[in-house]
């Protein structure tokens, strides 16, 4: 099972509203946000899991922002993922707030 890690400083949360429409609201500080990819997807499917408008990164990642580094026990997907969002390896001393 691929795990991917995704350094966020502009995490948000997902919320119920009264009416129970998704909501979301940002979240101070740095996050990790970590997907557990299932062993049974493709390439293509687990990049799509991440990237994908309805997929990891919008729910986690404020609209219009981009993760601040990626790694991945997969190598491949990584570099899928870092050249995606145009970011790369996390910096030394990179730590949640």
């Amino acid at each position: 099972m691929p795990i991917v890690r995704i350094g966020n400083e502009t995490a948000q949360e997902g919320h119920s509203d009264a009416a129970g429409v998704l909501q979301h609201r940002p979240l101070p500080g740095r996050r990790i946000t970590t997907a557990h990819i299932p062993a049974d997807r493709t390439l293509a499917e687990a990049f799509a899991d991440i990237t994908h408008p309805r997929g990891v990164w919008a729910h986690h990642g404020q609209p219009g922002t981009k993760p601040a580094w990626v790694e991945s026990d997969n190598a491949a997907l990584e570099d899928l993922l870092r050249s995606h969002f145009g970011c790369g390896a996390r910096p030394d001393g990179w730590e949640v707030d």
